[in-house]
């Protein structure tokens, strides 16, 4: 679905940004970003979105080579939409209602089809009792669902999230990860960048972990979340699940590491 073949980016003061990055995310991929403050994720995300050219490289999104012209950058993020750590940064209008239907508004499309999927999107949000609230009266919470809501109702092939749960109650947090999880379920092609390697573990089927504006490693959770070493060397720690896992895998007889708390739970049942 996306690919990025040896790109590299330098900010006009010359901080060298990505540094022959290449990767690739499969069509329905549920991908989180890992890596320390200054590593290259939010550059990643802002070249994904063609908000910044490389110098060098080239990306690919389902096949096509992406082009910078005006209107090859609208079809860009028709198809790739992003949501942003601080929801503030992409809310601008007078009513959730609105925030939702501007980007299908700005798409030409036909008033009775924006009415029909700004309401589907409502729903699927839980969101309908706040259509015509302001949006910056809000919770914090709210305003992170209203943004989701707007940027899905475009229906875009890839979803790229930037630190979802940052801010959230666990209660909030916990519905971000359903609505992540239903977007999956639709087929849609999911990158997460996150702090967290809890939520990464249990959560992403393909990791990429960045260091210096570089892809360190680019693999299964298993592959990457396991290595100490590795993991260490990024500034990062081991998933809670595999620390316990590797303190008690002598006694559990299996090889397999637990993705989520009942499955360790289950583990040491059996081996009671």
């Amino acid at each position: 679905m996306l690919r990025l073949n040896n790109i590299s980016y330098a900010y006009p003061n010359g901080t060298q940004a990505l540094s022959d990055v290449s990767l690739t995310v499969g069509q329905g991929v549920k991908c989180a970003v890992l890596g320390s403050n200054g590593a290259g994720k939010s550059s990643l995300f802002t070249l994904l979105l063609g908000l910044v050219r490389p110098q060098k490289g080239e990306y690919f999104l389902a096949g096509t080579s992406v082009g910078y012209s005006k209107k090859e950058l609208q079809m860009l993020r028709q198809r790739v939409g992003i949501v942003f750590q601080d929801p503030e940064h992409q809310l601008f209008t007078s009513s959730v209602y609105d925030e939702v239907a501007f980007g299908l508004s700005n798409m030409g499309l036909p008033v009775s089809e924006v009415r029909e999927r700004v309401a589907a999107t409502l729903k699927q949000l839980q969101l309908e009792d706040l259509q015509h609230r302001p949006p910056h009266l809000l919770s914090y919470g709210q305003k992170k669902r209203v943004v989701i809501a707007a940027v899905i109702a475009m229906d875009p092939d890839v979803l790229v999230f930037d630190e979802p749960s940052s801010g959230l109650d666990p209660e909030s947090a916990q519905m971000m990860t359903a609505i992540l999880n239903d977007l999956h379920k639709k087929g849609k092609t999911l990158i997460v960048s996150t702090h967290s390697v809890d939520f990464a573990w249990s959560w992403a089927q393909q990791i990429i972990l960045m260091k210096d504006g570089q892809v360190e490693a680019d693999d299964s959770p298993e592959q990457i979340l396991v290595n100490a070493e590795l993991m260490s060397r990024c500034k990062l720690r081991q998933p809670v699940l595999v620390e316990l896992f590797e303190r008690l895998h002598p006694r559990l007889q299996t090889g397999n590491y637990p993705r989520s708390v009942e499955e360790l739970s289950n583990l040491i049942t059996t081996a009671l």
